[in-house]
């Protein structure tokens, strides 16, 4: 039962059923055999322990109220009493009856033997509670089992999708999407559905695209299409040593050995990647034709050449060039560092080392300036070269040491020595006479 209606005749038919099995009780009740009065002669009763009455329960509230019918009974005459059932004993107001001969008091209290069961009267009212006990009992636990079993039947329905959806989507979006011949809106954009086939069409200017989709319940199905597909092709990737990260034009793709077949015709930058190194080449994918690359990864040369002694170092790490100013690097891209900290001269470069190659780096030492001062009209020689006149303001040399002659007007020279760093260098040069 999964709608309101099949819950309200599930209902009714449980009232019809509870009005029946009143009507059998009823029919028991008229037919209980009623015994004949005896008289007895009055007598002490002995105190008997009496179990709790439990109040009937109160009769819930049903669709249709439901009233047991009254039940006329001639008096029953009085019955033995049923032996004591053990019970938490409840204070029972003590009966009064009529006082019984001395003589039968004193037999009663001298007698090793239990008192007989004595005839206690009762009203032959007292069956009609416990038959209209049982149709407000089975009534209650009917109710019961109705309203819990109809929230069940109610919560499993309500949480129970009816519909699905589709996610539909284009590249480049902005198409207008038509289902079943309806417009729903363009690109991109979700619709819920009924569950089954579908028929879909999409519209971008003067394009028209269409297909049928199926739709499950409580299921998402994502719809897209491309307008100008790309021609695809195909690339396999081996490598050594393997297994190597493999991407392509920045993504990554997987390990070696891969084999791709959704690469859009064109030039791409692929880049194997492993603890031995790295290497990075450029592939043409042709369409419907699966191109190979096969790799080996092993080290190759770094060579640094430069006029003045320099220190070198890869990501923080010194390296130790050979006689031959080479050192061994793994392949892939490094960031080269090269220092002199007395000239306070720094220079950062980014090599790739090719397997088995050699990749050359080739200082070229800045320049800074000199001035020179001291007699005016003195010549100024710099490392053998005239450099001009004093006052010589901010002559251009290189870094290093550098040997600075000055010949005034009477022939003196005079030799001073410089160091040239990056920061500009200042000198004064006074000739002396013989």
């Amino acid at each position: 039962m999964e709608s309101q209606g099949e819950i309200v005749i599930a209902a009714e038919a449980l009232r019809v059923w509870v009005r029946g099995q009143q009507a059998a009780w009823d029919d028991e009740s008229d037919q209980i055999p009623v015994p004949s009065p005896v008289r007895t002669a009055p007598a002490v009763v002995p105190s008997i322990p009496v179990p709790p009455v439990a109040p009937p329960p109160q009769a819930a509230v049903v669709p249709e109220a439901i009233t047991p019918r009254p039940v006329s009974l001639p008096l029953p005459a009085p019955v033995s009493a049923p032996p004591p059932v053990p019970q938490p004993v409840v204070e029972v107001p003590t009966p009064v009856v009529a006082a019984a001969p001395a003589s039968a008091v004193a037999a009663a209290q001298t007698s090793d033997r239990p008192a007989p069961a004595q005839s206690i009267p009762f009203a032959a009212a007292d069956f009609a509670p416990a038959a209209s006990a049982k149709w407000r009992v089975a009534a209650v636990v009917a109710l019961v089992a109705l309203v819990v079993g109809g929230g069940f039947i109610w919560r499993r329905g309500a949480a129970s999708p009816r519909v699905g959806a589709a996610a539909f989507d284009s590249l480049p979006a902005g198409a207008q999407v038509f289902v079943d011949g309806k417009p729903v809106g363009t690109t991109p954009v979700r619709v819920e559905l009924n569950p089954g086939p579908h028929a879909v069409e999409f519209k971008l200017k003067d394009a028209t695209r269409t297909q049928t989709i199926q739709i499950a319940k409580g299921l998402e199905l994502p719809v897209n299409i491309e307008w100008n597909p790309r021609k695809k092709g195909g690339l396999q990737i081996t490598s050594t040593p393997t297994p190597a990260k493999v991407s392509i034009d920045g993504h990554e793709r997987g390990q070696t050995p891969l084999t791709l077949g959704d690469l859009p015709v064109g030039t791409h930058t692929v880049q194997i990647e492993s603890a031995a190194g790295s290497v990075r080449r450029k592939v043409e994918v042709t369409d419907g034709r699966t191109e190979t690359l096969a790799e080996s990864i092993y080290p190759g040369w770094l060579h640094v050449s430069a006029p003045i002694e320099v220190t070198v170092s890869d990501a923080g790490k010194g390296l130790q060039l050979d006689d031959g100013h080479r050192v061994l690097l793994k392949p892939g891209v490094h960031a080269i560092r090269i220092d002199n900290r007395e000239l306070d001269f720094s220079l950062t470069r980014q090599v790739e080392i090719e397997p088995g190659g050699t990749a050359r780096v080739a200082v070229e030492v800045p320049t800074s300036t000199l001035t020179v001062t001291g007699s005016t009209g003195a010549e100024v020689f710099v490392d053998g070269a005239k450099a001009g006149e004093i006052p010589l303001e901010e002559y251009r040399v290189k870094l290093g040491t550098r040997d600075v002659m000055v010949v005034d007007q009477s022939g003196v020279t005079r030799h001073v020595t410089v160091t040239v760093t990056t920061r500009p260098a200042r000198i004064d040069v006074a000739a002396t006479r013989p």
